[in-house]
C-alpha cells in the first residue's frame, strides 16, 4: 500500500481514503468496502472490476455504474485510460477541481495555511471567509445558564427559557455571524455548568486551532543538557524546551 489513509485489512492499494475489509487492487478510491480490482470510484460495496462507479453495490465489471461483459469492460477502460494520459490525469487521485470546497474552508488550510493570491496560481478553489447571512431579524440574547436549569428556576421557567433560546438565532460577538444553539449542547451546558457559547461554532473552532503550535519542526537544544532536540517550538519562541529525559528529572 502507498499513500493511503484510514484503510484496514487491504492489500495493493494505492492513493485511497478509507477502503476496508479485505479488499485489493484499490486505486484512487474514496470511501469502498470489499472491493477488488477498483479505479476512481466512491461509496462502493462489494464490487470487482469496476471504474468511475459511485455508490454501487455488489456488481462486477462496471463503468460509470454501467455493467458490461469482461471484453466489453476491459476495452472501454483501455479508452478511458488513454484519454485519461492525454490530459494527465491519470495515475493521479481525483483532481482538485472537482472539489466543491474552497481550499480555506478545509482542514488542509488549517494544517497547511496559504493565501489567496497561491491558492489561485495552483488553479485550486477558494472560498472567502466572509460569509454572508441572509438572516436580517432579530438576535437572541442568553441569559445565565442557572435560567435554563429547572433544579434551579423550576420546570416552567426553564422550559419557557429553552424554548425560546432553541428557537433563537445568536449573534457571534467577534465576528457577527448569526449561530444556534442546539438541545444535545444547551443540555452539556447545563449539566456541566457552562456559560453559554457568545461565538460562532467556526469562530470557536480557529481560537482552539490557534492555540496549538504548526506542524512544523525545528532543531533546538535541551535548555537543560544541551542535547539535539526536534520539537514544535521555533527558536524565538520563549518557552524553555528539555529533553525527555531531563523533563522525568525535573518533573519526578
Amino acid at each position: 500500500m502507498h499513500d493511503v489513509n484510514n484503510t484496514t485489512e487491504q492489500q495493493d492499494a494505492y492513493e485511497c481514503i478509507s477502503v476496508w475489509y479485505g479488499g485489493y487492487g484499490n486505486y484512487f478510491c474514496n470511501f469502498g468496502w470489499t472491493c477488488t480490482q477498483t479505479f476512481y470510484s466512491m461509496n462502493c460495496l462489494n464490487l470487482q472490476n469496476s471504474f468511475g462507479c459511485v455508490s454501487l453495490r455488489k456488481a462486477k465489471n462496471t463503468v460509470f455504474n454501467k455493467t458490461y461483459s469482461v471484453y466489453e469492460y476491459e476495452s472501454l477502460c483501455a479508452k478511458i485510460v488513454d484519454h485519461m494520459k492525454s490530459t494527465g490525469e491519470w495515475w493521479e487521485f481525483f483532481p482538485h477541481n472537482l472539489s466543491p470546497f474552497g481550499y480555506d474552508e478545509t482542514v488542509a488550510q488549517e494544517y497547511f495555511p496559504i493565501n489567496e493570491s497561491e491558492a489561485k496560481t495552483k488553479k485550486w478553489n477558494w472560498k472567502n471567509n466572509e460569509e454572508t447571512s441572509s438572516y436580517h431579524g432579530s438576535y437572541y440574547q442568553p441569559h445565565n445558564i442557572q435560567e435554563y436549569d429547572e433544579k434551579i428556576v423550576g420546570y416552567d421557567v426553564a422550559q419557557r427559557n429553552i424554548d425560546e433560546l432553541l428557537a433563537g438565532i445568536i449573534k457571534c460577538e467577534d465576528t457577527k455571524k448569526p449561530f444556534k444553539i442546539i438541545k444535545q449542547e444547551l443540555a452539556f451546558c447545563i449539566e456541566n455548568h457552562i456559560p453559554l457559547p457568545k461565538k460562532h461554532p467556526d469562530q470557536r473552532h480557529n481560537e482552539r486551532m490557534n492555540r496549538r503550535n504548526p506542524r512544523k519542526l525545528h532543531e533546538r537544544a535541551c535548555a537543560e543538557c544541551g542535547a539535539h532536540l526536534i520539537t514544535t517550538y521555533s527558536p524565538e519562541r520563549t518557552e524553555r524546551i528539555v529533553c525527555e529525559a531531563c523533563y522525568q528529572r525535573l518533573v519526578y
